[in-house]
């Protein structure tokens, strides 16, 4: 049985012609869930927003399918820091084994990796890593420090 909540999202997106949505994986993957299961199409939407965690990339292209018209988008940040890099998605995916590729930092963002380490990868090459800090206008920080630490590795 369907989720109630997704069928009336789904109707509420068509209905009311919604052309611009954000959302989370969790949200998406169910509204993608039911549209293919229904043969549906989010011809409206034009701009599609994804983010609060990371966003696997073969996601991002099944969306494309029922939200035809839309251009997507990865958005990265977090509560304290929100906006901090954001992707609009081409024709090309990304390789996963890279990471999650979250694009362009954006302009008023100040961003450094502090090295914490290496990451070991199957092929035995170590690649360096480090956590990812940011600061701007629009970061939330306690007063003596000058850096959010994400939490996030990059």
């Amino acid at each position: 049985m369907q989720n109630l909540n997704v069928i009336l999202i789904t109707n509420q997106l068509i209905a009311r012609q919604v052309t611009t949505i954000t959302g989370n994986v969790f949200y998406f993957r169910r509204i993608l869930e039911h549209a293919k299961q229904h043969n549906i199409e989010l011809k409206n939407v034009r701009a599609l927003g994804i983010g609060s965690s990371p966003v696997p990339e073969d996601l991002v292209f099944k969306l494309k399918s029922v939200f035809v018209n839309a251009d997507i988008y990865i958005i990265y940040g977090s509560s304290e820091a929100e906006l901090i890099a954001i992707r609009k998605v081409d024709l090309e995916k990304q390789d996963a084994a890279n990471g999650y590729c979250v694009g362009e930092i954006v302009s008023t963002i100040s961003i450094k990796i502090e090295p914490i380490g290496n990451l070991l990868f199957k092929n035995g090459v170590f690649i360096p890593v480090g956590e990812i800090e940011v600061k701007g206008p629009h970061v939330a920080i306690l007063k003596h420090e000058d850096w959010l630490k994400t939490g996030d590795y990059g």
